[in-house]
């Protein structure tokens, strides 16, 4: 890191994190009473929970669906496409903590949806064909869901300890 970026090259001073053995613990005082912090943190927990997936559109797969190519979420969003609005799942993350940016994919809310509850209604219908998919995915050597996810976690857990490998290096 260095210090104050918006000075001249020469004059910036370079910065590390020091060992906690080398900290100086400087006592600060309270500010607000425990008990107004406490109630605080549950009405913003509580408000959190109730305003969670309040989304002004209903999408059926919303968060369930994985891109194919770079793996991010999938979720519903209203998007203006020549002047009239089109409801569709993206790929997309703008949020500063996303990992990945995603790769732009982007498919329409109706036809997913009712693709999704044809295939639902056959199963329904003929409950054997339940059995056939499952049995043809296995003979396929496609991984299941869980196996897929398994393997996802397995790869961010080893991200993270190469990161906190590269951190306690320094």
């Amino acid at each position: 890191m260095l210090g104050n970026k918006h000075r001249p090259k020469d004059e910036r001073v370079p910065m590390k994190v020091r060992p906690k053995e080398e900290w100086i613990k400087i006592e600060c005082p309270v500010i607000i009473e425990r008990e107004t912090f406490d109630h605080a943190q549950k009405l913003l927990k509580e408000s959190r929970r109730r305003w969670a997936k309040k989304a002004k559109n209903e999408y059926l797969l919303s968060g369930l669906l994985r891109c194919g190519d770079c793996g991010n979420t999938m979720v519903g969003r209203r998007q203006k496409n020549w002047g009239t609005y089109v409801l569709e799942y993206s790929d997309v993350k703008n949020t500063a903590g996303a990992k990945n940016p995603g790769c732009g994919r982007r498919v329409k809310v109706e036809d997913l949806d009712k693709e999704v509850w044809e295939t639902v209604k056959a199963w329904l219908n003929n409950p054997n064909e339940i059995a056939t998919a499952a049995e043809n995915q296995q003979q396929s050597g496609t991984p299941n869901f869980e196996d897929a996810e398994i393997h996802r976690l397995e790869n961010e857990i080893e991200k993270l300890r190469l990161g906190r490998k590269r951190l306690l290096s320094f």
